[in-house]
């Protein structure tokens, strides 16, 4: 993973708009996303249950959504996640199954993510060691000076990082075909700015509707 050389702002000099830009910046450099029209890569994860769920046993009955969020600390994915929720029937009805993606959270808030979890119409799995978000290209070392702040918000830096790596996803949503291609992946660093779930309800109805003609 490229490596971010630190600045000279401490933690406490940084204000909300510099910790934004600090992120986009490593986010950007890291960026080496999966593309639409290429194989998507296979994983098997556990969720919350202590059920293994794999992108093949996904698309044995249809195409897969595959949501990567940074984890019930970030408020900003706690908004992606209500708005597949919002839309979770229809997404459904149309014929494909979601799951969201996120690293193992920290200690103190493994209780709010089992119960966010359970609220949830479609699984979590957890990314032990962030493996499957290296796999798909949306991962990024965090800038040094923000680390400390991440912390205190709750993040869970992976534990297998080699030296200087400190992952952190990049927020994605993929469309994923039933041979395994990747459809539609939007992939966008601002982790404030997440795809709607409406855009993947109609995606999912396109693929239907190709599929019957």
């Amino acid at each position: 993973m490229p490596k971010i050389e630190p600045r000279q702002s401490s933690p406490q000099d940084l204000d909300a708009d510099q910790m934004v830009a600090m992120t986009l910046e490593a986010a950007t450099l890291a960026k080496r996303a999966a593309q639409a029209g290429s194989m998507a890569p296979a994983f098997r994860l556990r969720d919350y249950g202590g059920h293994r769920v794999s992108l093949q046993e996904l698309n044995r009955t249809g195409p897969a959504i595959i949501h990567f969020y940074r984890g019930s600390w970030c408020t900003y994915c706690q908004n992606s996640l209500t708005d597949l929720t919002v839309s979770h029937d229809d997404i459904r009805a149309a014929g494909a199954r979601v799951v969201a993606i996120a690293p193992p959270p920290s200690p103190r808030l493994l209780a709010a993510a089992r119960a966010e979890a359970t609220r949830l119409p479609f699984p979590t799995l957890i990314d032990e060691g962030m493996k499957v978000a290296v796999a798909y290209g949306v991962a990024y070392t965090l800038p040094a000076q923000l680390r400390a702040i991440y912390l205190e918000r709750g993040y869970a830096p992976p534990r297998n990082s080699r030296a200087g790596e400190w992952l952190v996803p990049i927020t994605a949503t993929y469309l994923i075909g039933t041979d395994g291609t990747i459809v539609l992946g939007a992939v966008d660093v601002d982790y404030r700015n997440p795809l709607h779930s409406q855009q993947l309800v109609t995606a999912v109805k396109s693929m239907r509707r190709r599929a019957n003609a």
